[in-house]
This record gives C-alpha cells, sequence and structure tokens, in this order.
C-alpha cells in the first residue's frame, strides 16, 4: 500500500499533463460554459496570465462584450490558427530559394473559417 499510493500519484501526473493543450496568445478560443457546447462564446487569447509557481493557469480573453480571465481549463482552441513559417532550413549556406520552401496546403474550410473569424473580430472593433 505505502508503494501503490506514490505510484498512482505519479501515473496521474503523467497522464495529466498529457491531456493539456497549448493556448498561445492571439489565439481563438471557445469558452467553457454550462450551456451545449455549440452555445458557447468565441474569444480572443489577448495575454496569458501565470501563477505565483510559474505555470500559466489563466489566460486574459476579448469576447464580443468585453476582456474578462479565464481559466485556461475553461478554454477550448479551435483548430485554425496563422500559417506558421516552415521549420526545415537546408543546410547550405546561400539563402534558399522560395520555391524549394515545401510548406503544408491549408484546407479550404480552414481559410474559409479564418476569414469568417477575422470578419466578426474586425466587425467587433468598428462596433
Amino acid at each position: 500500500l505505502r508503494s501503490y499510493l506514490p505510484a498512482l500519484r505519479e501515473q496521474h501526473q503523467a497522464t495529466s499533463k498529457k491531456q493539456q493543450t497549448v493556448i498561445k496568445e492571439k489565439d481563438i478560443v471557445l469558452v467553457h460554459d454550462d450551456k451545449p457546447r455549440k452555445d458557447w462564446k468565441m474569444a480572443v487569447v489577448e495575454s496569458l496570465i501565470r501563477s505565483r509557481d510559474g505555470e500559466i493557469r489563466a489566460a486574459e480573453i476579448r469576447t464580443a462584450k468585453g476582456k474578462t480571465n479565464r481559466p485556461i481549463a475553461k478554454l477550448h482552441p479551435l483548430q485554425i490558427s496563422e500559417p506558421v513559417d516552415p521549420v526545415f532550413r537546408p543546410a547550405a549556406e546561400d539563402p534558399p530559394d522560395p520555391v524549394s520552401i515545401i510548406s503544408r496546403p491549408s484546407r479550404k474550410s480552414a481559410d474559409r473559417a479564418r476569414a469568417a473569424v477575422k470578419k466578426i473580430f474586425e466587425e467587433e472593433a468598428h462596433v
């Protein structure tokens, strides 16, 4: 029993860290609520808030009604984000040709969603 409880704690810590999602500034997220998921509000992460132990535990978010803070556990990132520069760089000393850098094409539905979300937030900013 004495070895079982510490092993159980280690097991829980190992599995719980894998379930956390990474949220960055400027990410578009759904804010968890007691309503059905289809009724959750969208928000943009303005900044991340660190706790005393250095872990990111909350975020300042901007919704249609203003800014507020929410715990990271209540924020669910959408699967759309800004395109990232390719990580692969050839070992050559000359700068690579723009044609030689291969990037994965984005899905049309992701492009449409990104444009729709951008339009919504631009309209909210002008109101």
